[in-house]
């Protein structure tokens, strides 16, 4: 019982100590969808400031995209998938051909 114990404590503060350490680098929360204008209401996490963004603008800036949490951070990328296969408005990102390339 007393190893088990030590086992579980130890894990407990893993656990406490990851999740402590991804909320050091969350500054954004999605609070609502509006559905007619297909954007996001965001909140800056512990303050009242809130603002609009679509999928687009979040995708083009990784600043914000970065300061959400994983799992909402997952969401858009999935809802941004859902967006390019429904040949929606989308961004293509396109990569210089290898002779566009600058050799220093």
């Amino acid at each position: 019982m007393g190893l088990l114990n030590i086992f579980l404590n130890a894990l407990t503060k893993i656990v406490l100590n990851r999740s402590q350490e991804i909320s050091k680098f969350i500054f954004y929360k999605i609070v609502h969808f509006n559905e007619k204008s297909n954007q996001y209401l965001f909140q800056c996490i512990n303050t009242k400031a809130t603002f609009l963004a679509t999928i687009t603008d979040l995708i083009l800036d990784g600043d914000i995209l970065y300061s959400l949490h994983p799992i909402q951070a997952c969401y858009i990328g999935i809802e941004y998938a859902a967006q390019i296969k429904n040949n929606q408005q989308s961004i293509v990102f396109s990569v210089l051909p290898a002779f566009l390339w600058v050799h220093y």
